[in-house]
Parts: C-alpha cells; structure tokens; sequence
C-alpha cells in the first residue's frame, strides 16, 4: 500500500486574480534546493521519477487566474500552486506512479514515479569560515562519495539545474568562483538528491536558516504539539534563536535548539529563527504560520494539558477553547481574579480530562449526567485560592437520558420552553481521583459543593449545550 505524507507551505509568491480561467506554461518539479528534477520545464504533461521517502515541490508559471494542484494525498479543495510539497513513501518492491494536475487538467500534470528503494540522505554542507574569502566547504553525514555540483539557470523560465563541478568530489571543496553550491551523496551507486543550496558571495559563505516543512502541515489543533525543525548554513557556527508570535502579541524567544517543539494556541500562531554567525549580518528565516481548524464536535473522551493565558478570543479558536488532537471540543478555561485581586492562574499548566459513562450514574442519591470533567494543575500549590471560569458541554442525548432517571428535569429540547435549564447545578468534588477516569464520589476529599450555573444555552453552530460556570472554590473534579 502507498502512503503519502504531503508538507504544505505558505506562499510568499505571485498573488493572481480568483478566477479560474488561466494559461499554465509549464509544470515541472523540482528538490528542496529548487534544482529540476523533472527531464525539463516546458514538457506538457511532465514527468518525475523519485525514491521512496524523497520530497519534491510541483510548481511551474502560469499568468493569469488561481491554479491549484489536485491529486493524491492533496486537500479535496486542491493545494496552492507555488507551495506543495509531496513525500510520497513506497513500501513495496514495485514502483507505484502518481498523477497531480493543475485544476483537474490533464493536460496541465505531473506523473510521479515512485521507485521502492530509499536514496541516501543528501549531505549536510557547511563552511570552515563564513564571510570571509575564498571558502572551505565540507560536506557531512554521507558514508560513500561526495560530489559537488553549482547551480545554473535563472529560476524563471529556465529552471534550476545542477552542473558537476570538474574534479570536485570529496568531502571537500574550495571555491574562488562565485554562485549557488550543493553536494550529494552516492552510496552503491545510488545518488540522493542535493544538500540545500550555499550561497558564496564577494564575502565568501554567507549563513542562512530557513524552516524545514512541518509534517502536520499547516492547519492544526488548538493545543497541538508541533516539531519545527531550522535548517541552512552555518547553524553549528553561530547562535540559533527562535521566536513565536501568538495573534497580535510582541514575539518572545523560545529557545535556541535546532529542533523545537511547541505547543500552537492560537488562531493565528506565528514562529521563525534567526541565526547570529561571528563577523556576519544576522540572518532570519522565513515565518511559519499555524492556523487552527475550529472544532466541528464534541469529544466522548480525551484530554488536554494547556498553559492559562489572559489573551482571550471569540469564536472556537481562542485560547480558552480547549480540544483533543483530533480537534474535538472538550471545555473551555478562562481565568479570573479572586478577592484580593490576584489572577492565580495564568501562566500555570493545567490538564483538563472529559470522561462519559456507558449509562447515568447515581452519587449520594442524586443522578448525574454522563459526561464529566476533571480540572487538574501541574502543581496545586500554585492554584490554591483560584477564581476562574469554566464552560463544559453536553449533548441533548446526554439529557434525554438524565430525565429517563430523574423526575428533576434538564432541557428537552434547545427551545427550553420549560425553562429546565434553571434545574441544572454543578457538582463540583475536591481532592485527588483515586483512580481513573474520574468520577464524583471517586475523590480522596469529602469536600463537596452543588452550585447553580452561570449561564446555560444552546449552542446552534455545534448543536451542544454551553454551560457556564464561575468556580470560587479552587480546582476539583467537576460534574452535573
């Protein structure tokens, strides 16, 4: 079976006109470095052949109207023109073969071959000095024979292309010539593809870090854990700062490893590295965004482990909207200020575990619904007198079944012409769960309290019901 593993990029190119009509000139694909690898540009259809677990980009020139590719592994919606990125993975002995057209054209298309076998990974190439003349270039992490190639063409109309350099083969090179630079690596006489481009300038090698494509992506889950991971020139010679940008925040550093992990949590989540090399300018990568899918349902069960925040937003993207990794809403956190005036919460981590029962449970005689909540902190000291605000969600299901146990009623219907939702109250449990998934009565703390809501509503986008909850009594298991 084929797998695809597809990388999107956000654009920084060509904006054209939203209509469909347009003249694509050519088709090509191309590596990382942005050198060919299709036989030529100017082929219709075109072709590629690649290995397993290689990535290239389909790109090409069109000049009027919106193009995008469509094909398999890519969105229903098609894929940007100038910013797809395939992976494709063959696990098989046999080659496989793909087809991506431009706007379901068959004309405007690439035909994918996919070969089983794996190639080497390109080399790592890197400079003895950096901007300074006449430089040393190494290449690095290829166990069989390095060779060295420069960079011709004009990335327009006449694509990249890659021409051997006479006699550079070694895991060395020193060049007084001026241009683009990449190494491969041949191992049994298969060659990979080439290292990312150096730049050699009048100054000699100039540093440069740029942000490899994530694998997820760039549309994630709120609170979702992401790998982003620098590449370029001079990395090991210099200072790698990252920076993250949430919503309209001042960007913050984040760390300083060539691979970083972050958390996104925000609608709009902004991250990039820049790279400080003794006796160069400072280099800065471009930006990687992450936008949030908003939740579409409910989660039966799940959790999530978040870090409170102030910066608060509308809608079902905001850092108070709490979802699994599958972008299923599990509640909703907003801290607020207690007597004294202190907001104990923000900045803490705090895990929230939604769990639902088979069937309705009974605890000290009083009925609960399903689905209950757990609000747990990294460290309880840290929370103790906490004021803040929680919205837990339900399904009318969830109801229909509490009424088929109690002669207390809930909700019917969302029209709530009864006005039900005056009868529901929160049963919030102190301590420790005793084991898991929690339940009320499963607590180490016989501190109990039942509280009127907030707010109780429909919500019509989700079709769930939105309780709200002001808790002035610190953290706890929390259920109907």
């Amino acid at each position: 079976m084929k797998r695809i593993l597809l990388l999107l990029l956000l654009s920084s190119g060509l904006k054209l006109p939203s209509c469909w009509g347009q003249s694509v000139y050519n088709v090509y694909a191309v590596e990382l470095s942005g050198i060919l690898v299709s036989p030529d540009a100017y082929t219709k259809p075109n072709t590629a052949t690649i290995r397993s677990g290689q990535t290239i980009q389909l790109t090409g020139f069109y000049d009027q109207g919106t193009a995008k590719w469509y094909g398999e592994g890519l969105p229903p919606e098609g894929s940007p023109f100038f910013s797809t990125y395939i992976t494709p993975v063959n696990p098989g002995s046999s080659n496989i073969t793909l087809t991506y057209t431009v706007n379901n054209n068959a004309t405007n298309a690439i035909t994918v071959t996919v070969l089983p076998e794996q190639a080497p990974s390109h080399p790592t190439v890197s400079a003895a000095a950096y901007c300074t003349f006449n430089p040393v270039l190494t290449a690095t992490g290829c166990s069989g024979e390095v060779k060295w190639y420069q960079r011709q063409g004009d990335g327009g109309m006449q694509p990249y292309t890659r021409e051997l350099i006479p006699g550079a083969v070694g895991t060395t090179y020193q060049t007084s010539s001026t241009g683009f630079f990449t190494a491969t690596c041949t191992v049994n006489g298969t060659e990979s593809f080439g290292s990312f481009l150096t730049s050699v300038g009048a100054t000699g090698v100039q540093p440069s870090v740029g942000i490899l494509p994530p694998a997820s992506g760039n549309q994630v889950c709120m609170w979702s854990s992401q790998t982003l991971v620098a590449s370029g020139t001079g990395l090991d010679a210099g200072t790698l700062t990252w920076y993250e940008k949430i919503g309209t925040e001042a960007a913050t550093t984040i760390g300083s490893e060539t691979t970083k992990n972050v958390q996104v949590t925000n609608l709009s989540t902004q991250y990039y590295a820049q790279l400080a090399v003794p006796g160069c300018a400072v280099k800065t990568s471009s930006t990687q965004t992450f936008t949030v899918k908003p939740p579409t349902t409910l989660a039966a069960s799940g959790e999530r482990t978040f870090t409170v925040h102030t910066q608060q937003y509308d809608g079902l993207t905001g850092l108070n909207v709490l979802g699994d990794d599958n972008c299923q809403l599990i509640a909703r956190f907003t801290p607020n200020q207690n007597w004294d005036g202190v907001d104990v919460t923000t900045g803490k981590r705090i895990t929230v575990k939604v769990a639902k029962d088979n069937s309705v449970k009974v605890h000290n005689n009083q009925p609960y619904v399903q689905r209950h909540y757990d609000f747990e902190p990294e460290n309880p000291s840290e929370t103790q007198n906490a004021w803040y605000q929680v919205v837990l969600y339900f399904i009318q299901e969830e109801f229909d079944a509490f009424n088929l146990a109690s002669t207390v009623k809930l909700p019917i219907n969302p029209a709530d012409i009864e006005n039900y939702a005056s009868n529901l109250r929160i049963w919030q449990t102190h301590g420790t769960p005793n084991s898991l998934p929690t339940a009320p009565g499963n607590y180490g703390s016989i501190a109990e309290a039942c509280v009127p809501c907030t707010s109780v509503a429909w919500d019509s986008g989700l079709s769930v019901w939105k309780v709200t909850h002001n808790s002035r009594l610190g953290f706890s298991g929390q259920s109907r």
